[in-house]
């Protein structure tokens, strides 16, 4: 069993040295070597991490991985140079979303009173509430749930609405937030729209009434291209949903 845990391992030391590395991809890596109860592993583990995530030049990805980082390791040293890295983000959606990273991983009130206070800064509301939720799901804390859902029912556009309901619905798991995304999506005249919008949801959901509705709306969009990239949307957001 243990052969078998190191070359899995091994396997995702190749992704990160052909700059392939995620966030979810160091966490994976760590949680892996933690289970295995390697000290040594883990330690070389967290030394690869570190370096790859230096090298990193997308200074969002970076702070993703150092986030992970620090959540593996609870080390004050990767805590503030994930800090650091988000403070040099210049969009302040970006820097809301790292900071909420961050806020999971460290569960201190300085992360998330850095993120709410960023997120302030985001002047439109879809990528608001957006940011809200990320911040609610990394945190569960209900006042920013609240305050994505208040944020959500002001975007205009329908499709963008569903998006971010279905972002909160994601992170708060709760009845209300999937009905009020399905009961948006519904007024969606659009097939494209309509099989995007119920895809986002079923991803939120995991529920087989919302794939076979996306499913259903997306056979019946007449382009054949539109068709592919609804069905892509679908197979992506499942994906996501259950990795």
């Amino acid at each position: 069993m243990s052969q078998v845990s190191v070359g899995q391992l091994c396997e995702l030391f190749g992704q990160i040295a052909e700059g392939k590395i995620t966030g979810e991809a160091v966490q994976e890596l760590l949680e892996r070597a933690s289970r295995l109860a390697f000290p040594q592993i883990l330690k070389k583990v967290l030394q690869q991490a570190r370096k790859t995530a230096a090298e990193l030049s997308n200074p969002y990805s970076r702070v993703e991985a150092l986030a992970a980082i620090a959540g593996a390791s609870h080390e004050a040293r990767d805590f503030e140079a994930a800090r650091k890295t988000a403070a040099e983000l210049s969009d302040p959606y970006s820097r809301a979303k790292a900071l909420a990273a961050i806020s999971g991983a460290s569960h201190e009130a300085r992360d998330l009173e850095a993120a709410r206070e960023t997120v302030a800064e985001i002047s439109d509301p879809y990528w608001r509430a957006k940011a809200l939720a990320a911040i609610a799901g990394a945190l569960a804390e209900a006042r920013d749930l609240e305050a994505a859902r208040k944020t959500a029912v002001e975007i205009s556009n329908p499709y963008s609405r569903v998006e971010a309901l279905a972002a909160i619905a994601g992170a708060s798991h709760e009845a209300r937030d999937l009905e009020a995304a399905r009961k948006t999506a519904a007024e969606l005249s659009d097939l494209y729209s309509h099989a995007r919008a119920l895809a986002a949801i079923a991803g939120a959901s995991h529920e087989a009434r919302d794939l076979e509705a996306a499913r259903k709306t997306a056979v019946e969009i007449s382009n054949p291209y539109s068709r592919v990239e609804a069905l892509a949307a679908i197979a992506g957001a499942l994906a996501e949903a259950v990795g």
